[in-house]
């Protein structure tokens, strides 16, 4: 599949075609490892565990909540 790169501000971009995206299961955003291996530029998907660990750790104390708190109104005993 030939593509080809185009300017975006002052890197470079390669459009991605329909049907690769649709096979890998990819949508806008989707993380992507990119890699020089062999004379060749590599893209996978990035890995969902490593994309969970990034997540968590942009959790702040605002996105936290008390538990205690949010069983206060359950019935007990």
């Amino acid at each position: 599949m030939d593509v080809r790169l185009a300017r975006w501000d002052n890197s470079l971009a390669v459009r991605v075609p329909r049907s690769l995206v649709a096979e890998l299961g990819l949508v806008g955003g989707s993380p992507l490892d990119v890699s020089f291996e062999a004379g060749a530029l590599v893209f996978r998907p990035s890995d969902p565990a490593v994309e969970l660990e990034r997540l968590v750790q942009a959790i702040t104390p605002y996105d936290r909540h008390d538990l205690e708190a949010a069983y206060d109104d359950f019935p007990t005993g």
